[in-house]
């Protein structure tokens, strides 16, 4: 069991080593500085026995390093005046503790930086991973990895550099202390060993103890934010007590195990300690019985012994730290060693937007859960000027294409084209910057409108947002704001009604430029009127653009170049409003769920025509 934990140690250990990227060579910088200190010790032993033996009258033959000590210490010692030697000896000690804070330092230096690394390198590797593995995320817990794991993960590598610190120095005083006397340190490292399964058994309940927190502190988290996220139903559905009793729940998990775990950590000094002086007794004991060294030696004996105990305690509470911190370390390497195959690729070809003149769908299937088909042989396409409309069912497949479409996923079988060019070709950037979505739910950042619909693109002047603004009728709304395009948007866009969202977001797109603009249910919540005025903006500007609409607003596709049916992950009828209304029983269903279905001469190309 004790070799299966050091085996356990070693690899958690390298695997928080790894995760400190460019700062790995001040980690090993830091393990050397360490070797300074048992250096110092051992100067300040090779004068110290000497000096003890002449304090104790003792005159035992030393070993042979001593006894250069021996020659020094004379030489320090003249005429039996040893203010020099306590001089020198006071001077080692302030040098030890000068590299100890030398290494303090270095070590808090190097945490920051190995923290900065690696919250940014999991934001990044999530930033660029599949939409696949985002949508299977559970966001709380990636917010608690990289608010809190993180930080546990440097507390382990300052962990491992202390450890392995404290192993070298522990190693070059037990030489010390061989040279001493073999005898003495065998018998103290035989008593050390009965400390093993004491060791053994603290680390297993660390270890369990601290999983447990880790576990209940994520889904706390992912409870918390659901909670956060739906407060509105919480309050409405007055169950506020319910969700109060399942986050304390996993809080007095989180927190009591965690607890357990610091309280027998805390211990482990006093226990060495006791175990320690322990070893010390027996050491005095055997000596006095067998009398293997001379009184000023033992006295040297036992202090580099007392002084050994620290950094035994250290390192064991440097090792069951990192075995405490073991789950975070383990969470967190999960998403900073996501994989290529995770990611996006980050080549491909860069498509010019005034070049796609058609978006096509040729023979597409799509399962996002291995033989569960979401979408079965779609045959799709859209060309610049049309206005092609998808409707169907709820959960028949319709926002999967649009999926397909944006690169989100990749279909199990067939081709996906933008212009003349394989979607699986292009550079994910460069695609997005050819199509726009205004989704039901549009996520606004926080930030003045004006920047909102900029959209982080500096080329585009104050004209140019105002003119995307008109095109989405939302400049009128704008301006009767107090602060006018200078209006704070809020957090998710929270100071907007959702239908004011939509139209910044639409303006955000329109702005953009881009060939392609997708509106899936984009107008859902705005009021007829509106919905009308925004689609008939559009129509006006199709010319130049690929413009697909998923809606269950009927009425507004009556004119629609082609819309299509999709029943049941398949598209069972293709064709106009007439053809579509005559021969597809599935889609005439829609029209008559849909209430007040505007007559034909309201649609809104002939409403344009009037106007």
């Amino acid at each position: 069991m004790f070799f299966k934990r050091i085996v356990a140690l070693k690899s958690l250990a390298l695997q928080a080593y790894n995760m400190t990227g460019p700062y790995k060579i001040w980690i090993i910088l830091i393990v050397m500085i360490s070797l300074v200190t048992p250096a110092i010790d051992a100067a300040l032993m090779l004068i110290a026995i000497p000096f003890l033996q002449d304090l104790f009258g003792s005159d035992g033959d030393l070993p042979t390093f001593f006894a250069w000590g021996k020659g020094i210490y004379d030489g320090l010692n003249p005429g039996d005046d040893p203010i020099w030697v306590v001089l020198v000896l006071l001077l080692l000690m302030i040098q030890a503790r000068i590299v100890d804070a030398c290494q303090t330092s270095l070590v808090l230096w190097a945490n920051a930086r190995i923290l900065t690394f690696i919250r940014l390198t999991i934001t990044e590797n999530v930033l660029s991973a599949r939409f696949g593995l985002i949508d299977r995320m559970e966001l709380g817990a990636l917010r608690q990895i990289i608010a809190s794991e993180a930080s546990r993960v440097v507390q382990a590598v300052s962990d491992i550099t202390r450890f392995v610190s404290r192993i070298l120095a522990i190693s070059a005083k037990c030489v010390l202390l061989v040279y001493l006397s073999p005898i003495l340190t065998l018998i103290f490292v035989a008593l050390a060993i009965l400390f093993f399964p004491i060791k053994i058994f603290d680390s297993r309940c660390i270890s369990r103890w601290s999983q447990i927190s880790i576990d209940s502190a994520l889904k706390f988290m992912d409870r918390l934010n659901e909670t956060l996220s739906g407060i509105q139903q919480v309050k409405l559905q007055n169950r506020q007590e319910e969700f109060l009793i399942n986050l304390r729940e996993k809080s007095v998990q989180e927190n009591v195990n965690m607890a357990k775990a610091r309280i027998l950590n805390s211990w482990e000094p006093a226990i060495i300690l006791v175990v320690g002086l322990a070893c010390i007794a027996g050491v005095v004991g055997a000596n006095r019985a067998m009398e293997f060294i001379d009184l000023g030696i033992l006295v040297g004996f036992l202090t580099l012994t007392y002084r050994t105990l620290p950094d035994i305690t250290a390192a064991a509470q440097a090792a069951n730290s990192i075995l405490q911190n073991q789950p975070s370390v383990t969470h967190t390497a999960r998403f900073f060693n996501l994989g290529a195959a995770q990611q996006e690729i980050e080549n491909g070809l860069l498509v010019d937007p005034d070049e796609i003149d058609e978006v096509r769908i040729e023979n597409v299937s799509l399962s996002y859960v291995e033989d569960t088909r979401i979408l079965d042989r779609i045959n799709f396409s859209a060309r610049r000027g049309e206005l092609i409309a998808i409707v169907g069912p709820s959960g028949a497949g319709k926002t999967s294409i649009l999926h397909l479409l944006l690169s989100m996923y990749q279909p199990d079988s067939g081709e996906i084209f933008i212009g003349k060019h394989a979607i699986t070709d292009v550079n994910p950037t460069s695609l997005r910057n050819c199509v726009g979505l205004v989704s039901q739910d549009v996520h606004v950042f926080n930030n003045n409108i004006r920047e909102v619909i900029r959209g982080g693109d500096k080329s585009l002047s104050d004209d140019d947002v105002v003119a995307a603004a008109k095109e989405a009728k939302a400049d009128q709304f704008i301006q009767n704001l107090p602060e006018g395009y200078d209006t704070i948007v809020g957090e998710r866009g929270g100071q907007l009604s959702g239908g004011q969202s939509q139209r910044v977001f639409l303006a955000q797109i329109l702005a953009r430029g881009t060939p392609v603009i997708i509106l899936d249910e984009a107008t859902s919540s705005l009021d007829e009127d509106t919905s009308t005025k925004v689609l008939h903006s559009l129509e006006r500007s199709r010319r130049d653009k690929i413009l697909i609409v998923i809606t269950h607003k009927i009425d507004q596709i009556k004119n629609a170049d082609r819309i299509y049916y999709i029943e049941d992950g398949r598209i069972s009828a293709s064709g106009t409003y007439e053809i579509l209304s005559s021969e597809c029983a599935g889609f005439r269903k829609l029209i008559d769920k849909t209430p007040n279905l505007a007559p034909r001469d309201t649609t809104i190309t002939e409403s344009a025509n009037h106007s």
